[in-house]
């Protein structure tokens, strides 16, 4: 008798993986398993689910990374509580045959916001027009936008700062020949798209990401 391998059922509330090739398939449901039992939200594990499942059946390069790759980055947004849905937040990329995460500004705001010893972080582009003064590491900067809606004229940088406890604050900040600099040192993408000015291009949360991290990484 000819035994047939049944495909382990679908996690409650997960779309069923309808339109992927059987190894897909049952990627996605291994994926879906692994991650619901640290999911605490229905409603946020379904949209995860959801959206994992729509960016496997359009994205040719995501289908052909490993599988292992795929469900470890499932994983990995699912534990650091990001939702690929929200604008600028995280990504799932692939690169090199392997699907791979990348945590936007947004994403970077909520992951620092989560600390206990961190009440707000933000972080703003300063354009040639703008009223701006920098203070220093330990204070937030002046800045302010032109008055009457007038135009604020072309960026010229970026800074980001963190309100901590106790009024403490944090504050760094990077022109645009700097950003520039540091995409070319240690992005493997800083000649195409993602980091363009042009339109469509996204330098503006590419140069507010790198900002972030730098603050992230100032004590």
């Amino acid at each position: 008798m000819t035994m047939i391998a049944l495909r382990p059922p679908v996690p409650l509330s997960i779309p069923e993986p309808v339109g992927l090739s059987d190894r897909l398939s049952d990627t996605f449901v291994q994926a879906m398993q692994a991650v619901s039992g640290f999911i605490e939200a229905p409603l946020f594990q379904q949209r995860l689910a959801q959206i994992m499942l729509h960016q496997m059946r359009t994205s040719r390069a995501l289908q052909e990374c490993s599988p292992d790759s795929l469900i470890a980055s499932v994983i990995m947004i699912a534990q650091a509580g990001l939702d690929p849905s929200a604008m600028n937040e995280v990504f799932l990329i692939p690169y090199q045959g392997k699907a791979t995460v990348q945590v936007g500004y947004a994403g970077l705001i909520k992951l620092a916001c989560a600390h206990p010893d961190v009440h707000d972080v933000f972080a703003d582009e300063v354009c040639i027009n703008d009223e701006y003064v920098f203070y220093g590491v330990e204070k937030r900067p002046l800045h302010r936008y032109p008055a009457q809606f007038a135009p604020r004229g072309r960026h010229i940088g970026y800074y980001a700062c963190a309100i901590l406890s106790g009024g403490r604050e944090r504050a760094v900040q990077l022109s645009v020949e700097e950003v520039k600099a540091h995409a070319q040192q240690y992005s493997q993408n800083a000649s195409k798209k993602v980091w363009s000015e042009g339109q469509g291009g996204g330098f503006r949360g590419m140069a507010l990401k790198t900002v972030l991290r730098k603050l992230c990484n100032t004590k």
